[in-house]
């Protein structure tokens, strides 16, 4: 069902994560580490599911809002943990960082899937929140669509170029 499919997607944009390390910021920037700043979304998220599990149709429309105004924060968090662990050339030290994040990932993480679980199944028997759920997942795939359109317009420009 396309709403256990919107749900599966915040799950995944989450669960890559739990591989991945992200790099340290110290205290004194006052700025959070990316691990952190994920932790802190995956915690939010939880909670949107946890607060609406009576009022699906509200928590799938906050769900959704959030992700839009977030998930360019968490893909940022990710690519930054990427760029990190490939930057680290000991195998120790980068199986340690990879450890670290993992460690604080971890209960956000298991408290997402929790409240991703029962927040479905509520999503499953509401009528308005399924419905949400179908055109938000129908918005996605358009994206998609298009966003294919566009790579095919990028390689048509590359044949172009090549004459």
């Amino acid at each position: 069902m396309r709403t256990l499919s919107i749900i599966g997607l915040s799950a995944l944009a989450l669960g890559a994560t739990t591989f991945i390390a992200c790099d340290s910021v110290t205290e004194a920037t006052g700025i959070s580490s990316p691990e952190s700043r994920l932790a802190g979304h995956i915690e939010d998220m939880a909670k949107i599911m946890e607060d609406n599990e009576d009022e699906p149709a509200d928590g799938v429309e906050e769900l959704h809002e959030y992700m839009q105004d977030n998930l360019p924060s968490m893909m940022e968090a990710v690519g930054k943990c990427m760029v990190e662990v490939d930057k680290i050339e000991d195998p120790e030290d980068r199986a340690e960082r990879i450890e670290e994040i993992a460690e604080a990932l971890e209960d956000p993480i298991k408290d997402f899937y929790k409240a991703a679980e029962d927040f479905g199944e509520a999503v499953q028997d509401d009528d308005d929140a399924q419905e949400y759920a179908e055109d938000w997942a129908e918005g996605w795939e358009d994206t998609g669509k298009e966003m294919e359109d566009m790579k095919d317009l990028m390689k048509m420009m590359e044949m172009m170029d090549s004459m």
